[in-house]
């Protein structure tokens, strides 16, 4: 047994600096090898526990399983974070995108307003996931005025090439299938 769990301890120390590097640091090496660990020492225990015969072996096993999804948890939530920062590069170099076709001028106005519509989307989640339809339909009405908001924005760009109303079409479309997207994943991953 203990050189199992010398070797599972040494995965730990592989497996903690693989999520900190490809989530640039998101995920920080300590932080999971200290939960692996964890998981680890408690298997261990209920392991021991249910070879010797210990009526303790089940309430081992439980905090096996308990510390499983803390474990899952810390990852999560370094995923989470990582995925944020993506959209968040992602919304800065669009912003600089359209700040560098429509003028510079325009460049923080259209962060600040796709950051909102990034902000309701994550709203919506969070309602939908919480079975929150008063949250959820209140989100969804602030992606309705963001749109009317962004079309407005891209039918006051002096060039014109964009109509307030085509924007706002393409803008519902954009709306919906995000939103259709929310509510399929609603149902796959958090109500089953």
């Amino acid at each position: 047994m203990d050189q199992a769990v010398a070797d599972l301890t040494e995965y730990a120390d592989g497996v903690g600096m693989f999520f900190d590097r490809t989530t640039d640091g998101a995920l920080d090496a300590d932080a999971v090898k200290e939960s692996i660990n964890g998981l680890i020492q408690t298997l261990a225990a209920a392991v021991d526990s249910l070879a010797a015969g210990d009526p303790q072996a089940f309430a081992d096993l439980k905090a096996a399983a308990d510390h499983m999804v803390m474990g899952a948890a810390t990852m999560a939530e370094g995923l989470s974070e990582a995925a944020a920062g993506v959209v968040d590069d992602n919304a800065v170099a669009l912003a600089d995108a359209v700040g560098g076709l429509a003028g510079n001028e325009q460049r923080d106005p259209f962060l600040d307003l796709w950051c909102d519509h990034i902000g309701y989307f994550v709203d919506y989640a969070g309602a939908v996931a919480e079975g929150d339809d008063d949250s959820a339909d209140s989100a969804l009405m602030a992606l309705d005025a963001y749109r009317s908001d962004a079309g407005e924005f891209f039918g006051d760009i002096p060039s014109g090439e964009l109509p307030a109303e085509d924007a706002e079409e393409g803008l519902s479309m954009h709306v919906q299938t995000v939103a259709g997207a929310i509510d399929s994943l609603n149902e796959a991953l958090v109500q089953n």
